[in-house]
């Protein structure tokens, strides 16, 4: 489940991702708690988020605010849709940075994190070309 309705981005580079009202709020804290406690080179930072209500419509507003990836996702660049075309080297790298990032998440996150929706639009690239794994939507933890 794709929680975002709309990112933006602006001269701060970072990534603004408005929640649909439907979104459920205990999934949502809990999703902040995880994704607050995870540190890696190749899982996509939280930088913050926002959760409001606005008594005019009477619904809370939620933002999650995540590091900017200027160089799109995965599915993007094999596509074509970006500028750059990756060379086997540089896709190599992807897919290794990727596999990190998934190591991290199963065997040193705390607690340890199934992804569950692994998949190239979801397999960011940072300015450097660096994979970052990204939406924990669907995540399960892996609780001993």
């Amino acid at each position: 489940m794709n929680s975002f309705n709309s990112c933006f981005m602006n001269d701060i580079s970072f990534r603004l991702c408005i929640l649909r009202r439907e979104t459920n709020f205990g999934i949502l804290i809990w999703q902040i708690e995880l994704l607050s406690r995870l540190h890696h080179c190749h899982v996509v930072p939280l930088l913050g988020y926002c959760l409001e209500y606005q008594y005019h419509t009477k619904q809370p507003e939620m933002l999650l605010v995540f590091e900017y990836m200027p160089n799109g996702n995965l599915r993007q660049c094999l596509d074509g849709v970006s500028e750059k075309c990756l060379d086997w080297g540089a896709r190599i790298a992807v897919a290794i940075g990727a596999a990190r990032g998934l190591e991290y998440l199963h065997e040193a996150a705390a607690p340890r994190i199934l992804h569950r929706d692994v998949k190239s639009t979801n397999i960011l690239l940072d300015e450097n070309w660096r994979a970052k794994i990204t939406d924990l939507g669907m995540a399960k933890s892996l609780v001993k």
